[in-house]
């Protein structure tokens, strides 16, 4: 194999070992319930399916936990493909609650009910991801919630791999026979 050709291999193997693994977090104390603060969770962003668990309800109109706002980090070369809520244990009726996604992406979806919910997603800015869940607005409401949030690696980074296979391949077929 030419040196060459092992560059390429060599950073190929650098940039896979560089992704994050999926992360899973379970809301243990209670999540901030200020937008201005929100609970930093320590994680990055991982290839693959990536779960927040918690729950989220208002003991009266303005008491109890009032929202979840939650951040975690995504690397520049990953993006994000979808973001999923399911709830269960849903209480309220009159203003669903609801999901705000800011920062890298951003999203928004109502949350009527029990049931799993998709959210629209476009591209924002940075690499922080900001969450913040909203129970229904009521005397008192709210919910249990997992999401689901599917990292992958950015087009530009297929695209590097692609052409790294590429060079490899080329390389080989290149070699005269012995």
């Amino acid at each position: 194999m030419s040196l060459f050709s092992k560059a390429v291999v060599l950073s190929l193997i650098g940039t896979i070992a560089a992704w994050a693994s999926p992360f899973a977090v379970t809301e243990g104390v209670d999540f901030s319930n200020n937008i201005f603060s929100p609970s930093n969770l320590a994680v990055t962003l991982g290839i693959g399916t990536n779960t927040i668990s918690g729950t989220v309800f208002r003991g009266g109109l303005l008491t109890g936990d009032v929202l979840d706002a939650m951040q975690f980090t995504k690397l520049a070369s990953e993006s994000i493909s979808s973001i999923r809520i399911t709830t269960s244990g849903y209480h309220g009726s009159i203003v669903p609650g609801s999901l705000i996604v800011l920062g890298a992406v951003l999203g928004a979806t109502t949350v009527r009910g029990n049931g799993a919910f998709n959210v629209a997603l476009t591209p924002g800015t940075g690499n922080t991801v900001t969450l913040f869940l909203v129970p229904p607005l009521v005397a008192a409401g709210g919910f249990n919630y997992k999401l689901e949030i599917v990292g992958t690696p950015e087009p530009a980074t297929l695209a590097m791999f692609t052409l790294g296979g590429f060079f490899v391949l080329a390389s080989r077929l290149r070699r005269p026979a012995a």
